[in-house]
């Protein structure tokens, strides 16, 4: 079978169109003939949050801190 990614769904006969998206749940219309898939229908695991992955700064132990500090 042949598949395409596309950025928007458009329905073209004989091709299977893959079409990424963030969505809650998948579902299935056999009338319309539609399959949405979630991530975790794929893996059976839960989803990975989309967009940049923001860090927490380490802990550092025994670090000195800059307001306890004293002169000298």
């Amino acid at each position: 079978m042949t598949a395409r990614v596309q950025p928007t769904y458009e329905r073209v006969e004989g091709i299977l169109s893959v079409v990424p998206q963030i969505t809650g749940v998948g579902f299935a219309s056999a009338d319309d003939r539609v399959l949405v898939m979630h991530e975790s229908d794929l893996t059976g695991r839960a989803a990975v949050a989309a967009g940049p992955k923001v860090k927490v700064p380490a802990r550092r132990r025994n670090a000195v801190d800059p307001l306890q500090a004293a002169r000298g």
